[in-house]
């Protein structure tokens, strides 16, 4: 088999197997029935904290606040892919903590390629 095939369907089955592990909700944690929808993008991930099944307005996610809707978009520093932990506290002090696979950041066309 070639060497290059081979390494690129082995990188492949990695990110698959780390993407299913985090759409899983492997190691996560909450309290007082509060829960997290986390949609990975570039630069880092939209977080939606909601409680009891209603989104929470006010809860802070790693730093950032979520709006009325109980969204908010957390940016995340590494350029390399990496499961990365969320961890939500609602105003009344319920908690959640969750990881979620980030994808690699790629680079930008727009821009050249500087970013």
């Amino acid at each position: 088999m070639n060497k290059k095939l081979f390494k690129g369907l082995f990188i492949l089955s990695i990110f698959g197997f780390l993407a299913s592990c985090s759409s899983m909700n492997m190691n996560s944690k909450n309290t007082d029935g509060v829960t997290m929808n986390i949609v990975p993008s570039q630069y880092g991930a939209w977080v939606t904290v909601y409680q009891k099944g209603e989104p929470v307005e006010g809860a802070t996610v790693n730093g950032a606040v979520t709006n009325k809707s109980g969204r908010v978009f957390v940016y995340t520093l590494n350029r390399n892919a990496s499961s990365v932990l969320f961890k939500a506290q609602t105003p009344d002090g319920g908690m959640a903590e969750r990881y979620a696979f980030i994808p690699r950041q790629r680079r930008s066309v727009a821009l050249g390629g500087l970013i």
